[in-house]
Parts: structure tokens; sequence; C-alpha cells
């Protein structure tokens, strides 16, 4: 889906009503939104009308309360959520530029933080004010910080996206690009976690603007982690090994985990097996946000995983984990976790207590919630597995 621009006028919107679909609803309650959902009838374009609507109308806040509803309600619209809000936050940047009228709200946090990403890079790129993105995730700190702890450090991933489209290099320089953001990154990030996700989300978006062909970016088909090889700072190298890995997963087939192994190893090579088992885990990643999220079909995703060889599969389990933790039901993203991975453990006996649920997956649920209802969750992840890992303190690798 390329909604290049989510906001559609006058046309579309006669059209959109001749068609039942409810361009301006009232969304003051749950039947109001639940009715505009059905009017629309999975269309998205119908979806980012009403949302764009609404945000106009009423505020941020009932935009991405109608988007949450749609995320928990719609199966098949889950695995585009992220996809789908980053689009529409490009729009809402483009139709509302001036942050500090907007009052943040934990509804932002939908689809896997897409607003919080997609925002400040917009408003990176398009100003190239660093000094109002920073102070953008200041406001989105002091507004919801409480409430979504890890809303402060997405939104710096949301930086780092942007600032290697500033750098000034010519776009076929991701090497100059790189290190222009990792220096911002580190003199503008006002702690060790968002640097962390500072860097993280530049690798990430220097690889998925490579393979999309965006900002004058081509994909190196032949040796596509080059700009991680030639890092020289170990934690820089390791944030680029665990982001800019789209180059790599772009060009396997994600649908064969063995096949895509097979290729994960030749495109790395043979000296770079943990960062291939960290491409791995992303094949567990994806295939949880297309299909896992979508129908619940846990004994497909255990055989996709099983098929690999030891530490590949508990790569793939971990990955499934986070991908079940950042893109399932909102709210209740720990109950198909703890399904899939009290079946996990007992269908595939190399997995460690660690590996399903990953502390990773464990910390971006810790992210999300608010301390009460992560306690909760917590408690229901115990009855139901016992042991769990740990979140970690820093839960933002990917």
């Amino acid at each position: 889906m390329k909604l290049v621009r989510i906001k559609i006028y006058v046309l579309a919107a006669v059209a959109l009503i001749a068609a039942g679909c409810a361009v301006a609803p009232a969304l003051r309650d749950a039947n109001a939104r639940d009715r505009a959902i059905d009017a629309c009838g999975g269309s998205l374009t119908c979806y980012a009308t009403v949302i764009s609507n609404a945000i106009d109308t009423k505020g941020l806040d009932a935009g991405f309360t109608l988007l949450n509803a749609i995320d928990a309600s719609q199966p098949a619209f889950r695995p585009q959520c992220s996809t789908f809000a980053m689009e529409l936050s490009k729009s809402i940047y483009a139709d509302h530029p001036d942050f500090n009228a907007f009052s943040f709200t934990p509804a932002i946090e939908t689809c896997n933080y897409a607003f919080l990403q997609q925002y400040p890079t917009e408003l990176v790129i398009a100003t190239k004010n660093v000094d109002a993105a920073q102070q953008l995730c200041e406001k989105v700190s002091a507004d919801i910080g409480e409430r979504v702890p890890a809303a402060e450090s997405e939104c710096w991933r949301g930086i780092g996206k942007g600032l290697p489209f500033i750098s000034g290099a010519q776009p076929g320089d991701q090497a100059a690009m790189a290190a222009f953001a990792v220096k911002k990154c580190r003199e503008m990030a006002p702690n060790e976690s968002d640097y962390d996700t500072c860097v993280s989300g530049l690798f990430n978006y220097l690889g998925r603007s490579s393979v999309l062909g965006a900002y004058g970016l081509t994909l190196v088909t032949n040796d596509p982690m080059r700009l991680c090889e030639i890092q020289t700072d170990p934690d820089v190298r390791g944030r680029c090994f665990g982001n800019y890995k789209a180059t790599v997963i772009s060009m396997v087939n994600v649908n064969d985990p063995q096949q895509a192994r097979q290729e994960i190893l030749r495109l790395y090579g043979a000296s770079a097996s943990s960062s291939a088992d960290d491409a791995i885990w992303t094949i567990g990643y994806e295939w949880a946000t297309a299909k896992l999220v979508k129908s619940e079909d846990i004994e497909s995703t255990l055989a996709a995983c099983a098929s690999l060889p030891g530490p590949a599969a508990s790569q793939c389990v971990q990955g499934v984990s986070v991908g079940i933790a950042k893109n399932g039901i909102p709210s209740k993203q720990y109950v198909l976790l703890s399904e899939f991975c009290r079946a996990a453990r007992a269908q595939i006996p190399v997995l460690a207590v660690s590996d399903c649920p990953s502390a990773q997956a464990v910390g971006y649920l810790r992210g999300f919630f608010d301390p009460l209802t992560f306690v909760q969750a917590e408690a229901f992840m115990h009855t139901m597995l016992g042991q769990i890992a740990r979140p970690p303190t820093d839960t933002y690798g990917y």
C-alpha cells in the first residue's frame, strides 16, 4: 500500500459518502466508532479519510482512538497497521506541522508507535530544525511519558530516521549520511536509551529507503550489509546489523525460512554468523506480523521456526514473540503471546525460557503499557507460562 497523500478532499469525500462511508462521524462513543468502521467495509482509503477528518475536527486523540478501534477489531487490517499509520502520519505532519497545537495522549502509540516514529521524521526532513524535533520529544515525554514509558525513546527513533537526510551528503554516500546522523544522535540525545533508539532509527530507515529506492538510495545487492561492516564503533556496528538488515530480508523468501536461512548466510558471509542469526530473528518477526497476528495460526508458525536448526529456531521464536508484542491486538498482545509461547516451549525442545517470550518482547509490553497494566499482563503471563524473562532496561533494538 502506498498512500502518497492520505487526506481525500471533495471529490473523494462525495464518492465515499455515496458508498455509505461516514466521512464526518461523531465518534463520541464506541457505537459511533463501530459504525464508522463498518461503513468503510475494509477500505483503507475510507479509513484514512475518516481518521483524518476526526483529527481535523476533534483532535489527534479522536483520530488515533478510531485507528486503535480499527486495529483491534479488524484482523485483516492488523498486519498493515504500522505501514498505514506511517503514511497517515506523513499526512498529519503536512496538515499540522505545529506540534505544539497537539495534546498528546496514549492513543498515539497505536500501530507500533507509527506516529511517534514518522511525525518527527517528517519534521526533521522538512525543516532541518533538530532543536524543534528535540522539543517535540520533550513534549511527548511530558504529556504521556508516565503512561507510555517508551514514548520518548520511540520519538527519538523518529528523529534518527530523519537525520541522514539532512546531512548534506550525496544520497549515494550512505557512509557519510550515517556518520553525520550518529554524531547528531550523540550530541542531542538526553540519555543512552534515546541515543540507542536514535541510532537504531537512522540505520533502519536507511535500509528500508535503500530497498524502496527512496531519497535517491539504491540497494547494493552484492554486499547489502557493507554499511554495517565498515562501522568501527562496536555499539554502532551492532545497532547497524540489528536494523539495516531490511536490505537482506528484502532479498529472501520469508515464507520459506529454511531457504531464507541459506540465502541469508550467503549474503552475510561465513564470518558474520551471529548477524545472520539476527536476520533469522527478523524472519520470525515478519512471519508473526504478516500471518500470526492476523489469523492466530500458531501451528504453522511453530512449524516454520522448528524447521530451522537449533540456534536459528530459537532466534525465529524470539522474533515471533516480539512481532506479537508489537503488532498483536492492542492492549491484549500478551494473551496471544502467552498462547504462542506455551505451545512453543512444549514443541521445540531447544528453546530456553528466555526465548519465549523473549526479554525484548516483555520489554516492549512494558513500553506500551502503563505500570499497573504491565503488572497485570506480567501476572497473566506468569500464570500461563511460569517463569518468564525479565525485560531489559533498553528494549529497543529493532
